[in-house]
This record gives structure tokens, sequence and C-alpha cells, in this order.
């Protein structure tokens, strides 16, 4: 006992601690001697980092929101170009600009072209005489032929039709000739030919057919026998149907005869119905361009 009685007095006295000055009193009441002021107080660590504020350094920025400092660059780029849209490239505007321009010179070159009209005959009201199945010729007299023929069209009825050659003699001298390429079906064929520079009386039309692919039946009239056309066995039953065609005025001189018909029936003239329907094909083609435009950017 007395050996550790002396170990604890032999002890080293333990240094007191000194308390920091207490903080200047505010003038405020209750406010304690470690209180700081409202909205004054921060809590910073040894680094000098405010710990109070929340880290944005890797949040993404909402939308319609400013990216901060600090963020991924692809971030700050996505952020940028959210909102950008890009013009068309310069080729789709070309490609359009040439497709507009193709689809002008079409309806120009359409309108500036001359329709074929019937300038002599008739095969609408023709009858059946003979039909075959196998190739043969026929010719017929006593035909006219008016100045600028450019085609000749047979009243010859089929599925599906041969090859057809024509050919026009004034005496034993071939005056005109053409052919059609088969696989043609209707109740006539136009069979184009080299045009007339004069009118051509009398002459004799002559067809052959060819490359068969089904039956065909000739129309026409039922005549005498010394008018009849004549086949490679004798003469036909009557006179073919035979129709000569030449090009007539072009379309542009049947605008106003068109805009005037627009005008039957209704109230408003035919002037005015053109110019609606001008007016709505061009707001639709400006329409449609601006579309295109705008989902290629």
């Amino acid at each position: 006992m007395a050996r550790r009685s002396a170990s604890l007095s032999g002890a080293r006295p333990s240094k007191s601690r000194t308390l920091p000055p207490a903080p200047a009193s505010t003038g405020k009441r209750g406010a304690g001697p470690s209180q700081a002021p409202s909205g004054k107080r921060r809590d910073r660590s040894t680094d000098g980092v405010d710990r109070t504020r929340p880290d944005r350094s890797r949040e993404t920025p909402a939308s319609g929101e400013s990216p901060r400092f600090g963020q991924p660059a692809f971030a700050l780029l996505r952020h940028r170009l959210g909102g950008l849209r890009l013009p068309a490239p310069p080729s789709v505007r070309i490609a359009l600009a040439v497709g507009l321009a193709l689809i002008a010179a079409a309806f120009v070159a359409t309108l500036s072209h001359s329709p074929l009209t019937v300038a002599r005959g008739n095969v609408s009201t023709a009858g059946g005489l003979v039909t075959t199945g196998q190739p043969a010729r026929a010719c017929q007299g006593e035909e006219a032929l008016p100045r600028g023929t450019s085609a000749i069209r047979l009243a010859l009825l089929t599925v599906l039709g041969p090859r057809v050659t024509v050919r026009v003699l004034s005496g034993s001298r071939v005056v005109t000739q053409g052919s059609y390429p088969p696989g043609w079906s209707s109740g006539a064929v136009t069979v184009p030919v080299t045009p007339l520079a004069h009118a051509v009386a009398p002459a004799k039309v002559c067809f052959a057919l060819s490359s068969m692919n089904a039956p065909v039946t000739l129309r026409g009239w039922t005549t005498r026998r010394s008018v009849a056309a004549l086949s490679g066995e004798g003469p036909l039953p009557g006179r073919m149907g035979v129709e000569y065609l030449r090009p007539s005025r072009p379309w542009w001189s049947s605008v106003a005869s068109t805009i005037r018909r627009l005008g039957y029936g209704h109230a408003a003239s035919g002037l005015w119905d053109a110019l609606l329907v001008v007016v709505l094909a061009l707001a639709f083609t400006a329409l449609t361009s601006w579309l295109l435009l705008k989902e290629l950017s």
C-alpha cells in the first residue's frame, strides 16, 4: 500500500484546459455564445469546401435549363443542339428544284402536243365480217387519204393483237407505210405512217397480220363483191372500217373553249373555275415541297 501510494503521489499533475473566450453578445435575448446569426452559418471543413451546399457537378440539366460548368462535354453538346433544326442539305433542295422543273417541262410539252383527230372514215359502227387465226393479208381500193394523214386506224377486234403492217399504194407506187407491234387489245388498232404532204385519191390500202397471238375479227360493212375488200383467197363479204388521222391544233388552242365549258351549269364563269383549279394546284405543290424540306431538315 505504501508503495502504491508513493507511485500515485509521484504522478505528474495534469494540465488544466483553457476555454476560448466567448464571442461578443449580439444583444439578442436567448442567443448562446456559439450561435451565429441567421443565414450566416457555414460549415467548412479543413480543405475549405462548403459542405452545406449540395454537389451539382454531376447532375444532368433538365429540359430548358442551361448546363453548368464541369459537366461532361457530350451533355453540354446535347443541350446546345437539342432545339437546333439544321436546314435541309443542298442536295435535297437541288433534287426538289430539278423535280419541279421536270414536272413543269412535262406539263408544257404535253400542252404543246398536237393530238390526232379523225380526218375521214368511221369504224365505230362496223360489224364483224370475217375471223382468222392465221397470218393474213387484205387490200381495199377506192380509198381517199386527206393531206397530212399520219396514222391509219383499222377496225380489227382481238384479245391480244398481232403485228400489223400497213401500206398505201397509188397505182403501183407506195405512198406511205407503217407498222404496229404485237400485244395490243381493242376493237381497233392505230398504225402510225409517214405523214402525207398532199391528198392521195384514189388509193389502195393494204394490211398484213403476222405474229398471231389470238383470233382476229375484221370488222366492216357488207357490200357488193365488186367493191369489197380482197384477200389472198378472194373477195371478202364487204369493206373493212378504216379511219385516217392527222394532227390537229395543240392543246393550248383549246384552253379558251375548255374554260368556257367549265362554266356550263355553274353560277360562276368558267374563268373563275379555272383560276381556282390553278391556285389549288400551286398551293398543293408549295405545301408538299415545304413539308418535304421540313422533314428532311
